[in-house]
């Protein structure tokens, strides 16, 4: 890997914000976005990935509350997984067989 180049930093920045709205963390979101538009990154750009990021952690407090619920009525997370994979609730992440759906922590 160490023959490959390096992300730019510009790329880094953006996956970074991404990571941070969708994790809503206010401070790092804050430093990135001073970073970015220093760097001139154009503001439709950053509104993208803002939008995006936005959109994943809304889908994913809405899976996880359904998700806690199902579980709290007696339903194995493996069964949660697969009924709302079943449903198109469930990411991409447990709709793969990437050993996800053995560990009960997953997405």
């Amino acid at each position: 890997m160490e023959s490959e180049p390096k992300l730019s930093p510009v790329v880094l920045e953006m996956s970074m914000l991404a990571a941070a709205v969708a994790s809503r963390c206010p401070s790092k979101t804050h430093e990135l976005l001073a970073a970015l538009r220093g760097r001139g990154v154009p503001e439709g750009q950053i509104a993208e990935v803002v939008e995006e990021a936005g959109r994943i952690s809304t889908e994913t407090i809405a899976r996880g509350s359904e998700m806690v619920e199902a579980v709290l009525g007696g339903e194995s997370p493996q069964t949660c997984m697969e009924r709302m994979a079943r449903q198109g609730g469930a990411s991409e992440c447990c709709a793969v067989d990437d050993d996800c759906r053995s560990q009960s922590s997953c997405c």
